[in-house]
């Protein structure tokens, strides 16, 4: 399962409005291959802790 949400496109860490446009941050395992053991693309692509996130995880 890879849950997603759309948040605000200018800051990241609010979910976007009902109905509103946005940029789609999906959650899951199934989007980390090609990340584990590169540090600089993992920082590039994934946000850490977002305010509408649970705790501890990453967004990419």
């Amino acid at each position: 399962m890879c849950p997603a949400w759309v948040v605000n496109p200018l800051k990241a860490s609010e979910l976007a409005a009902m109905g509103g446009v946005g940029e789609l941050y999906i959650e899951g395992t199934c989007l980390a291959r090609g990340y584990l053991g590169n540090d600089e693309a993992t920082a590039s692509a994934f946000i850490v802790d977002p305010a509408w996130f649970p705790g501890g995880s990453k967004a990419w």
